[in-house]
Protein backbone atom coordinates (compact mmCIF):
# COMPACT_ATOMS: atom_id res chain seq x y z
CA UNK A 1 0.00 0.00 0.00
CA UNK A 2 2.97 2.27 0.52
CA UNK A 3 3.72 1.92 -2.89
CA UNK A 4 0.50 3.58 -4.12
CA UNK A 5 -0.26 5.96 -1.51
CA UNK A 6 0.93 9.37 -2.70
CA UNK A 7 -1.28 8.97 -5.92
CA UNK A 8 -4.52 8.32 -3.65
CA UNK A 9 -5.38 12.18 -3.48
CA UNK A 10 -7.34 11.83 -0.52
CA UNK A 11 -8.95 8.85 -1.02
CA UNK A 12 -9.20 6.11 2.07
CA UNK A 13 -6.79 2.95 1.87
CA UNK A 14 -7.61 0.44 4.50
CA UNK A 15 -6.06 -3.31 4.87
CA UNK A 16 -7.23 -6.15 6.98
CA UNK A 17 -5.09 -9.25 7.49
CA UNK A 18 -6.50 -12.48 9.17
CA UNK A 19 -4.24 -13.87 12.25
CA UNK A 20 -4.20 -17.14 10.80
CA UNK A 21 -3.15 -16.20 7.38
CA UNK A 22 0.63 -18.06 7.03
CA UNK A 23 3.61 -17.37 5.07
CA UNK A 24 3.02 -18.67 1.62
CA UNK A 25 5.89 -20.11 -0.52
CA UNK A 26 5.47 -17.62 -3.48
CA UNK A 27 7.32 -15.05 -5.73
CA UNK A 28 7.36 -12.11 -3.47
CA UNK A 29 7.96 -9.59 -6.23
CA UNK A 30 5.79 -10.69 -8.94
CA UNK A 31 2.82 -11.24 -6.02
CA UNK A 32 3.62 -7.14 -4.37
CA UNK A 33 3.37 -6.14 -8.21
CA UNK A 34 -0.34 -8.12 -8.34
CA UNK A 35 -1.17 -6.17 -5.36
CA UNK A 36 -0.02 -3.01 -6.77
CA UNK A 37 -1.71 -3.07 -10.02
CA UNK A 38 -5.07 -3.92 -8.26
CA UNK A 39 -4.58 -1.38 -6.23
CA UNK A 40 -3.36 1.11 -9.06
CA UNK A 41 -6.56 -0.30 -10.85
CA UNK A 42 -9.04 0.81 -7.86
CA UNK A 43 -7.57 4.39 -7.71
CA UNK A 44 -7.82 4.86 -11.27
CA UNK A 45 -11.35 3.28 -11.49
CA UNK A 46 -12.98 3.38 -7.88
CA UNK A 47 -14.32 7.10 -8.03
CA UNK A 48 -12.45 10.10 -6.93
CA UNK A 49 -13.90 10.67 -3.24
CA UNK A 50 -14.08 6.86 -2.38
CA UNK A 51 -12.67 4.16 -0.56
CA UNK A 52 -10.34 1.14 -1.13
CA UNK A 53 -9.94 -1.84 0.82
CA UNK A 54 -7.83 -4.81 1.20
CA UNK A 55 -8.04 -7.86 2.74
CA UNK A 56 -6.37 -10.98 3.28
CA UNK A 57 -7.20 -13.98 4.67
CA UNK A 58 -6.96 -17.85 4.12
CA UNK A 59 -9.52 -20.05 2.50
CA UNK A 60 -8.40 -23.96 3.51
CA UNK A 61 -4.98 -24.07 1.42
CA UNK A 62 -5.20 -20.96 -0.84
CA UNK A 63 -4.46 -17.22 0.47
CA UNK A 64 -7.42 -14.91 -0.70
CA UNK A 65 -6.06 -10.97 -1.22
CA UNK A 66 -9.02 -8.63 -1.63
CA UNK A 67 -9.32 -5.41 -3.22
CA UNK A 68 -12.23 -3.61 -2.96
CA UNK A 69 -13.63 -0.04 -3.93
CA UNK A 70 -17.41 1.71 -3.63
CA UNK A 71 -16.43 3.25 -7.86
CA UNK A 72 -19.00 2.74 -9.99
CA UNK A 73 -17.87 -0.58 -11.26
CA UNK A 74 -17.88 -2.42 -14.49
CA UNK A 75 -20.21 -3.55 -17.25
CA UNK A 76 -20.90 -7.00 -16.08
CA UNK A 77 -20.12 -8.80 -19.21
CA UNK A 78 -16.90 -7.45 -19.01
CA UNK A 79 -16.11 -9.55 -15.78
CA UNK A 80 -13.65 -11.50 -18.25
CA UNK A 81 -12.33 -9.53 -20.62
CA UNK A 82 -11.11 -7.20 -18.45
CA UNK A 83 -8.17 -8.98 -17.99
CA UNK A 84 -7.30 -9.44 -21.13
CA UNK A 85 -4.45 -7.47 -23.06
CA UNK A 86 -4.64 -3.65 -23.99
CA UNK A 87 -8.35 -3.76 -22.46
CA UNK A 88 -9.30 -0.84 -20.55
CA UNK A 89 -11.98 1.54 -19.58
CA UNK A 90 -13.77 3.50 -21.78
CA UNK A 91 -11.84 7.08 -22.12
CA UNK A 92 -10.06 5.59 -18.88
CA UNK A 93 -6.46 5.98 -18.13
CA UNK A 94 -3.54 3.40 -18.19
CA UNK A 95 -2.30 1.03 -21.12
CA UNK A 96 -4.70 -1.78 -20.43
CA UNK A 97 -1.89 -4.41 -19.16
CA UNK A 98 -2.18 -3.83 -15.51
CA UNK A 99 -4.92 -6.58 -14.90
CA UNK A 100 -3.62 -8.65 -17.97
CA UNK A 101 -0.55 -8.81 -15.34
CA UNK A 102 -2.41 -9.75 -12.41
CA UNK A 103 -4.00 -12.66 -13.83
CA UNK A 104 -0.62 -13.91 -15.38
CA UNK A 105 1.01 -13.71 -12.02
CA UNK A 106 -2.16 -15.72 -10.29
CA UNK A 107 -1.81 -18.20 -13.19
CA UNK A 108 2.07 -18.85 -13.11
CA UNK A 109 1.55 -19.20 -9.29
CA UNK A 110 -1.48 -21.91 -9.57
CA UNK A 111 -3.59 -19.68 -8.41
CA UNK A 112 -6.59 -16.64 -9.99
CA UNK A 113 -7.80 -13.68 -10.44
CA UNK A 114 -11.54 -12.84 -10.87
CA UNK A 115 -13.58 -9.01 -10.79
CA UNK A 116 -17.03 -8.76 -9.50
CA UNK A 117 -19.12 -6.04 -8.73
CA UNK A 118 -20.58 -5.03 -5.58
CA UNK A 119 -24.21 -3.58 -4.30
CA UNK A 120 -24.82 -1.08 -4.96
CA UNK A 121 -21.59 -0.01 -6.47
CA UNK A 122 -18.16 -0.89 -6.17
CA UNK A 123 -16.00 -3.42 -7.42
CA UNK A 124 -14.12 -6.35 -5.94
CA UNK A 125 -10.86 -7.66 -7.71
CA UNK A 126 -9.65 -11.04 -6.04
CA UNK A 127 -5.97 -13.13 -6.27
CA UNK A 128 -6.20 -16.15 -4.92
CA UNK A 129 -2.95 -18.11 -4.63
CA UNK A 130 -2.04 -21.64 -3.00
CA UNK A 131 -0.17 -21.70 -0.19
CA UNK A 132 2.71 -23.99 -2.15
CA UNK A 133 3.74 -22.57 -5.12
CA UNK A 134 2.80 -24.77 -8.49
CA UNK A 135 5.47 -26.84 -9.75
CA UNK A 136 7.89 -25.05 -12.08
CA UNK A 137 7.44 -26.63 -15.42
CA UNK A 138 9.25 -29.28 -16.55
CA UNK A 139 12.82 -28.52 -18.34
CA UNK A 140 12.97 -28.34 -22.20
CA UNK A 141 15.39 -30.79 -23.22
CA UNK A 142 17.92 -30.14 -25.92
CA UNK A 143 17.89 -31.66 -29.26
CA UNK A 144 21.10 -33.91 -30.16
Amino acid sequence: MARVERYAGGRRLAATIAPDVPLALLDAVLVEQAIVNLLENALRHGGKAGSIAVAVRREDDRVLVEVSDDGPGFPPEDAERIFEKFQRAAAGPGSGLGLAIVRAIATAHGGTARAENLEPHGARFSLTLPLVAAPPPAPIEEAP
